[in-house]
């Protein structure tokens, strides 16, 4: 349709707008999440990394993870030690780690300034799930963030992000969802959207602006975080690919 018709025509522009849009529903209907908590990604990383750039650091802010996690989560946990000063807790978790054993470990690493809490709903390497929504309750008193990868979650088990409780939750579509390559979301909890800058600016991160630099800020719209083109044929592919999912039901998958 887009090669017919021509990219740039003003059919297509309307047309390519309501695909992402459909597509960005699509993907809250699968996360029970309201449209204005999701934004579409390239991948999982592109979301993780949109967070872990955003958010204002300071030195001595603590981060906890585990030396089982994809190199997507460990490398840039690590990174954030080397560019901010923060302090990164690698804690050892084995493949088949039990839940009790797990949530101790958590419970000894949290100290007086743990900001993020960074990990995998499903380790990549050996399927292990992690207790997330204990690890979320031993973490609430300390008011940390949690950090979810979703990789080998979204379209393999059934995910709520009101249940799990997280604030930010990022998936691609590839993988589980039997989307095509270059595809992904990232769920922010509607509260915790005003904590994350966009670092990647287009038109969408401000409300107003003029050319002597006086800018106001988009700080409550996840919509801060839209660049400019991006491919609608692959968010239409996206979006088909949750809608097959949601037919043969994930609560059947999971099974």
């Amino acid at each position: 349709y887009e090669s017919y018709n021509g990219p740039t025509t003003q059919e297509m522009q309307e047309s390519d707008r309501d695909i992402k849009l459909q597509a960005r529903d699509a993907v809250a209907d699968l996360l029970n999440a309201s449209p204005g908590e999701v934004c579409l990604t390239q991948n999982t990383t592109h979301g993780l990394n949109l967070v872990l750039a955003g958010l204002a650091w300071q030195p001595g802010d603590e981060v906890i993870t585990f030396d089982l996690e994809h190199s997507s989560v460990l490398l840039p946990a690590l990174n954030l030690q080397r560019r901010y000063g923060v302090r990164t807790q690698v804690l050892p978790l084995a493949p088949d780690e039990e839940a009790e054993s797990i949530l101790a470990k958590v419970e000894a690493a949290l100290t007086e300034r743990p900001r993020l809490l960074f990990f995998s709903h499903i380790q990549f390497s050996s399927g292990l799930r992690m207790p997330l929504e204990a690890i979320r309750e031993l973490a609430r008193p300390y008011n940390a963030l949690l950090l979810i990868d979703g990789a080998q979650a979204a379209g393999h088990v059934a995910l709520d992000m009101q249940a799990l409780g997280c604030d930010f939750y990022s998936i691609p579509g590839h993988k589980w969802l039997l989307g095509p390559d270059g595809t992904g979301a990232l769920y922010i909890r509607q509260e915790a959207i005003p904590l994350v800058e966009p670092v990647l600016v287009a038109g969408q991160a401000f409300a107003s602006h003029d050319i002597e630099g006086n800018l106001e800020p988009r700080k409550e719209m996840i919509t801060k975080f839209n660049l400019t083109t991006s491919s609608a044929p692959l968010s239409a592919g996206l979006q088909e690919a949750v809608r097959f999912i949601q037919r043969v039901g994930v609560a059947e998958i999971e099974e």
